[in-house]
């Protein structure tokens, strides 16, 4: 059964974003992989041959839904336990942090590793897209993926401004450290503003496209930068 646009609108944003740069990927790499995950099938149709691996320790998950290789665990800044925070109502929502009403949720130890010690040696020769949708994690995902990150040539990430507890990560922490590592925000998407969440597509220096950009502090960036050098 096909997706609704509704549901797929991420991917098909992603893929878009990546047209328009003229980019495309080799890999996906997901932490958080949900149920649904329609944007594997989305971005199948736009990259044909790309390979998906995926990280969610959700136990609803079923591995013969998702096409490619999942790994049922989550993603963060170690290797640990943790408890996973599922709510009733949107089992893909589940987070690794507590939600304010903690009557809306159940809960699950899951095992907790580092994109660093999964991927000792880079997994590809090819171009790298990594996929942050882990629901507040996303900055710990980080921090365990320093290594990982020098293979990475795009980023989308999840951003909340609104977030359902104090230990979501902030928007502004993530898109500093991705700065640090010398990426630029290229785009702005899947906007739902009652919550203050939209994803945002990061990428390196020589893909990075300024007149295809829609964040104009971004573009003032970029032009002090090239007057610099």
């Amino acid at each position: 059964m096909c997706a609704s646009r509704l549901l797929r609108k991420s991917g098909v944003a992603a893929g878009l974003v990546a047209d328009a740069i003229g980019w495309r990927a080799d890999l996906v790499v997901q932490a958080g992989v949900g149920q649904r995950h329609t944007e594997v099938d989305v971005l199948r149709e736009e990259w044909p041959g790309v390979t998906f691996i995926g990280f969610d320790p959700l136990p609803a998950i079923d591995p013969k839904s998702y096409d490619g290789t999942l790994i049922k665990k989550a993603l963060g800044a170690g290797e640990t336990t943790a408890t996973l925070h599922v709510p009733r109502r949107h089992k893909d929502g589940s987070s690794l942090h507590k939600f304010i009403d903690q009557e809306t949720t159940n809960t699950v130890e899951v095992d907790v590793t580092t994109l660093d010690l999964h991927f000792p040696q880079r997994p590809t020769t090819g171009k790298i897209l990594l996929w942050l949708d882990c629901e507040g994690h996303e900055l710990r995902v980080l921090w365990g993926a320093n290594k990982f990150l020098d293979w990475v040539d795009v980023v989308n990430v999840e951003l909340t401004a609104r977030p359902p507890s104090d230990d979501w990560s902030s928007p502004t922490l993530v898109y500093k450290l991705l700065q640090r590592r010398g990426f630029w925000m290229q785009w702005i998407h899947s906007q739902h503003i009652h919550i203050g969440q939209s994803d945002a597509i990061f990428c390196r220096q020589h893909i990075f496209n300024p007149s295809r950009c829609c964040v104009p502090q971004e573009i003032l960036r970029w032009n002090e930068f090239h007057q610099r050098s």
